[in-house]
């Protein structure tokens, strides 16, 4: 009996981010070596990071533990996931089938060993796109009052999308034309389109990603700085 194959490739976008970076690859590692054993199907895995105006040793530190390493000097988090995506599906060409994983997430987070197979799953089962949930990893350097506010907003709606939780077939980004360049909204503005075009997006509360919820940001107007702006509510 043949043994199907499933390819998943991870694109990660990182700027000045060489402390927090190889947190973020070990769990992808960890997540890849946890499917390899929970998941029927053979994985054929290659994580992307692409490196946005850095000004540190970002690009050495992810030689080590990625699997190809783009630079760029764009400075928008949309040009940088798009370069990433566009490389790995140009990379193998043809060879990249329309049912390819392709995983999103960043530098600052921390997904589960349960990622992969909890996208994996939805895609198996009918799934174009799956957009999941994030948890901050460190209250610590924000107002107290923070914590609760966020949680009590974050309830309030199931439909989160997030580039550190984010994931779809091949065969979807490429039917919406991919990420746009933008410097920030890039996630929920893909996965607007694919929802105008149809597709069947799911999102799931399984399998959630711990991300930074530090006040020096490095996207603007990204979850960082929506975190700055509720606790000056909260």
């Amino acid at each position: 009996m043949q043994v199907q194959t499933r390819q998943v490739r991870v694109v990660i976008p990182a700027r000045n981010e060489e402390h927090l970076l190889p947190h973020a690859l070990r769990a992808i590692r960890q997540a890849f070596e946890y499917s390899h054993h929970t998941v029927a199907t053979v994985l054929d895995t290659h994580i992307t990071v692409v490196a946005d105006q850095c000004s540190d040793y970002t690009s050495a530190v992810a030689q080590h533990l990625a699997d190809e390493v783009i630079t760029l000097e764009a400075g928008s988090v949309g040009a940088a996931r798009a370069a990433g995506c566009a490389s790995l599906l140009r990379a193998a060409g043809s060879a990249v089938c329309d049912d390819a994983l392709v995983l999103c997430t960043d530098a600052d987070s921390l997904v589960p060993p349960t990622w992969i197979a909890e996208y994996l799953h939805h895609i198996e089962t009918g799934a174009d796109a799956v957009a999941g949930t994030v948890r901050v990893h460190d209250w610590s350097g924000r107002r107290a009052s923070l914590q609760p506010h966020y949680e009590r907003t974050y309830a309030a709606s199931a439909a989160h999308v997030h580039g550190a939780n984010l994931g779809f077939t091949a065969a979807a980004y490429r039917a919406v034309g991919g990420f746009r360049a933008l410097a920030t909204g890039e996630d929920q503005d893909l996965v607007d389109r694919m929802v105008a075009a149809g597709l069947n997006v799911e999102f799931s509360t399984r399998a959630s990603v711990v991300t930074s919820g530090r006040s020096d940001t490095r996207a603007k107007q990204g979850f960082g700085d929506y975190l700055t702006t509720l606790e000056a509510a909260s």
